[in-house]
């Protein structure tokens, strides 16, 4: 258990209350919007989707009591929790929101909007707005714009990506080519969006990881560089990034990637991990051994965030050895 953070907040996948499975992909697609856009504030820290999803487990959000708001936020170190519901009918949609102060052990601000999914981009602003105001966050000019920006316009591509980072993470061939098909309609649909590209890009990087096909490792590589280019702000695709680049050998190029992921992600475990990573397979295969401290305190980072991820552990055994 951490005490929470004085400015951070954690977004737990929003309920599909009416049960329709063919709405269920708006559960993940909802919280990684509110995610991607509350990390363009810089007077907040958010707490990666997949700890939250760790250390929620099989619990649905809408059957938790304060004593368990309470008991996961400070298992996540984060001072506020965002969660809520969504009912769709057709095309219409109601969404309902709820900020919880872990510090207060209350419910600050609940938002309840309706209208068309046509709308849902402009739904998800008015949450992060109402947000914004109920947790007197400071917000600079371009910030309110970055956040204004949505990472598609294209309604059919959001449902792809989102339908595609929920089963990216499903190790299971079939999943991983249902996913990558995915992406790439969401990309066909529109060629600049850039959180399709990364997690294309991760999806590769993953893939590479069971097969060590260098084809994988290539196009992991090209869409993740996309997907920067797209969007330099963006967190998600410097991690896999540091990783890909340096199971290329391309230490440097890693080393300057994880350093950006952990600036933009701080709060991320993998970050920190795929930097020390890169840090450590360079002092093995160069023999360079300036860079393995930093490894250190980057795995210190992630056995803080992250206490039972026990390759952060491992690692750190072997760099003191």
């Amino acid at each position: 258990t951490r005490e929470p953070a004085e400015l951070s907040v954690a977004v737990i996948d929003f309920t599909n209350i009416t049960g329709d499975p063919i709405a269920e992909w708006l559960s993940g697609g909802i919280a990684e919007t509110l995610s991607v856009d509350l990390k363009k504030l810089s007077s907040l820290k958010v707490v990666g989707r997949r700890r939250v999803q760790e250390a929620l487990g099989s619990v649905v959000a809408t059957h938790l009591g304060e004593e368990e708001l309470l008991e996961l936020g400070r298992d996540l170190g984060a001072r506020w929790l965002l969660w809520g519901g969504f009912q769709k009918f057709g095309e219409a949609i109601r969404l309902t929101a709820h900020a919880f102060d872990v510090a207060s052990v209350s419910t600050v601000e609940t938002i309840k909007l309706d209208g068309s999914m046509s709308d849902i981009f402009a739904l998800q602003d008015q949450i992060l707005k109402g947000l914004i105001g109920a947790l007197d966050l400071e917000v600079s000019e371009s910030e309110v714009l970055e956040i204004e920006r949505p990472e598609t316009e294209d309604l059919e591509a959001y449902e792809y990506c989102a339908k595609a980072r929920e089963l990216v993470y499903n190790l299971e061939p079939a999943a991983m080519q249902e996913a990558a098909g995915y992406l790439q309609r969401a990309i066909e649909l529109d060629p600049e969006y850039a959180l399709a590209y990364s997690s294309l890009g991760q999806l590769y990087s993953m893939r590479f990881i069971a097969t060590t096909d260098a084809g994988d490792l290539a196009k992991a590589i090209e869409s993740l560089q996309r997907a920067v280019s797209l969007d330099p702000e963006l967190g998600d695709p410097y991690c896999w990034l540091t990783y890909s680049y340096a199971r290329d050998g391309r230490y440097e190029e890693a080393i300057a990637s994880g350093r950006r992921a952990v600036e933009l992600e701080a709060d991320n475990p993998q970050s920190h991990y795929f930097l020390a990573v890169a840090l450590w397979l360079q002092g093995l295969d160069r023999f360079r051994m300036e860079g393995l401290p930093e490894a250190l305190e980057r795995l210190r980072s992630v056995t803080r965030l992250a206490p039972r991820y026990q390759p952060g552990h491992q690692i750190q055994a072997g760099i003191y050895l």
